[in-house]
């Protein structure tokens, strides 16, 4: 019998902010069991099949020209019947995260040597832009290995403290992407203590 042949229609992360949206070096294998039961699957770049992808490795993925892939997906032996399909990418924009600047004073009253109170989530939509469909989760390094914690305790995210001038990073994530895990930017937040 000839392999059966599913056609998904998954979703990549934009790699830069901004334009073009694209991913690179995609690896097309990845996606061979999701397309076929088939033990063997040979990718093109044209319907025609004539143009293999080298190496299985699409160099480029964007939502025009390079978002379709074209395979011939054949089955075992004796007869090594075979079938075709495609595969539909779509690139998800990486959601808008802008670096922001602010200036917070010591506490009161002058020579406590701390701005303590500090509610991160008040600098949020200046970051993000006001747009819907996004989380913030703030981190002390730019690795985003340090998560700040969520809720109201001392050090967390509405109730962060700072004594010196410190940059902390807000991850600001696509929570209308279908890719996991969920496209991601990443924005600074430099804090000027006063």
């Amino acid at each position: 019998p000839r392999p059966t042949i599913v056609a998904p229609a998954p979703h990549l992360c934009d790699e830069v902010s901004g334009a073009p949206v694209q991913a690179t070096n995609v690896n097309l294998a990845v996606y061979n069991a999701s397309v076929t039961n088939a033990p063997t699957v040979a990718w093109f770049s044209d319907p025609a099949r004539t143009v293999p992808v080298p190496g299985n490795i699409a160099p480029l993925v964007n939502n025009g020209a390079n978002r379709i892939f074209y395979f011939t997906a054949t089955g075992s032996g004796p007869s090594f019947c075979s079938n075709i399909g495609l595969l539909t990418f779509t690139v998800d924009a990486l959601p808008s995260a802008t670096d922001l600047n602010v200036q917070i004073c010591e506490d009161a009253p002058p020579g406590t040597n701390a701005a303590t109170g500090i509610n991160l989530q008040g600098f949020e939509n200046s970051i993000t832009g006001g747009v819907g469909s996004r989380d913030v989760e703030w981190y002390e390094d730019a690795g985003l290995t340090i998560l700040i914690s969520p809720g109201v305790a001392v050090g967390a995210e509405q109730n962060y403290s700072v004594t010196a001038d410190k940059t902390i990073f807000a991850k600001v994530i696509n929570t209308a992407s279908t890719v996991i895990p969920q496209c991601f930017d990443v924005a600074n937040l430099v804090i000027d203590y006063q």
